[in-house]
């Protein structure tokens, strides 16, 4: 198999608003870095680090006590994006 085939179809894609939005509210709920990776397709690793770059957590996994507010997050890596990813939002509840 190529080296190529073993990558994931995202893998190397933007992070998305939606995406951003899903892996915040599920942190907040206490969700697994598992299932935050399954409900996005990306993988446990994309989502530790996307949870770092976030600000969510340091890099050693712990937690911030006080994560930033979405619209924070929201401003910073996604400035001029419509609002929105509820609907995608609400799936990790399923």
């Amino acid at each position: 198999m190529a080296p190529d085939e073993t990558r994931r179809a995202d893998h190397g894609h933007r992070w998305t608003q939606a995406e951003d939005r899903i892996i915040y509210e599920a942190f907040i709920l206490g969700k697994t870095q598992q299932a935050m990776s399954l409900t996005c397709g990306r993988s446990p690793t994309a989502v530790r680090r996307r949870l770092v770059r976030l600000g969510l957590i340091d890099e050693s996994g712990r937690r911030d006590i006080d994560p930033p507010l979405f619209d924070h997050i929201r401003a910073r890596f996604h400035a001029g994006a419509a609002s929105g990813g509820d609907r995608l939002a609400r799936e990790i509840d399923r």
